[in-house]
């Protein structure tokens, strides 16, 4: 290994053998983006589940209220029907 100026510091010093033919700092940066993306990945599969389980709910909540809809609306088709036969009396000679 060809002896460097003692101002450069250790760490840009070439160890082909030791890094695969990286330099350290190269070394470092790609340590250092890597566990950047893992963090960043971590925090998305985080958002990904958190989304998933606000989709169910809203899912469940959607099924709940069409079959409330279709109650009150099955209630209230009775109840017109209801009001049409009580204000259609039959004429006296039908009776």
């Amino acid at each position: 290994m060809v002896p460097l100026p003692e101002f450069l510091p250790p760490r840009c010093r070439l160890d082909f053998a030791a890094t695969g033919g990286q330099t350290l700092f190269m070394a470092d940066e790609n340590s250092r983006r890597t566990d950047k993306i893992e963090a960043n990945l971590a925090h998305l599969e985080h958002q990904v589940e958190q989304l998933n389980s606000v989709v169910i709910e809203q899912g469940r909540l959607l099924e709940r209220l069409k079959k409330e809809v279709q109650r009150q609306s099955t209630t209230l088709q009775t109840m017109d029907l209801e009001s049409v036969k009580a204000n259609n009396q039959k004429p006296p000679h039908y009776q």
